[in-house]
């Protein structure tokens, strides 16, 4: 559930069953919008602006693939080839799902009572998994990833007439386990993963993240991209506008 302001009538918004939902304060559903295929939402944040109903949202794949599918040998030629296709349409729908999961769609509600979508990301490759949102300030999202990766964007300008708000990728943070987590030579087998976030208050900069350790080792930062060394669990806050860890919570 996310709180709206109440521009156009619409109060908040809810996540389930593969689709989101946009409510009055009277409880009546004024705007569904269908997740994609076979996806469902998982991470679900509200711009707080008077100006306009803007929601961010992240979708996941709803069920897992049956994994008994191919259990049995294929007796002949045509079986082998529909199994073939079978087994081809199930890797592209895994890459679908994937990239779902890797990006964020902001769902902007106008006055006419449509839905603008707009994407942001993936920024990382393929794999790196929003697992949170948070609101920093009035135009600013944060996404925090699978792999320690935090991500903000910044609302470049307000909607013009039926055009979608823009918005622009402003920062990278790479979160990292410690030296003394990961062994001296510096490499580890693992790293940490974005649990969820929450920024402290609506015009600071500071975040807190809660981060866990996870067995998948980092894809590393790219060229530029700040890095925060960190414990593999815990509660660390940052300041987003420098890329500083002020404090760590264990």
């Amino acid at each position: 559930v996310a709180t709206l302001q109440g521009c156009h009538g619409v109060a908040f918004a809810t996540g389930a069953a593969g689709s989101v939902k946009f409510w009055s304060s009277e409880g009546d559903c004024l705007k569904t919008f269908m997740a994609p295929y076979g996806t469902t939402p998982t991470c679900l944040v509200a711009l707080c602006s008077p100006a306009y109903n803007c929601l961010a949202v992240v979708f996941r794949q709803a069920r897992p693939f049956d994994p008994n599918a191919f259990r049995l040998v294929p007796a002949n030629e045509e079986q082998r080839r529909r199994r073939a296709e079978a087994e081809a349409a199930q890797v592209q729908a895994q890459a679908a799902f994937d990239l779902h999961s890797s990006q964020v769609q902001i769902l902007e509600l106008s006055e006419r009572g449509d839905i603008r979508l707009t994407l942001l990301g993936p920024i990382d490759s393929l794999g790196s998994f929003v697992t949170s949102l948070a609101v920093m300030g009035c135009d600013g999202i944060v996404t925090g990833n699978a792999q320690g990766g935090l991500h903000l964007w910044s609302l470049g300008n307000s909607a013009v007439g039926n055009s979608a708000l823009k918005w622009k990728f402003t920062k990278a943070l790479q979160l990292w386990p410690n030296v003394e987590n990961i062994g001296d030579s510096g490499v580890g087998s693992g790293g940490v993963s974005v649990v969820c976030m929450q920024a402290l208050a609506m015009n600071s900069n500071v975040l807190a993240v809660s981060v866990q350790a996870t067995s998948s080792a980092h894809n590393g930062a790219g060229s530029g991209v700040a890095r925060a060394y960190i414990p593999t669990h815990g509660v660390v806050l940052i300041d987003m506008a420098t890329c500083v860890v002020l404090a760590v919570l264990t």
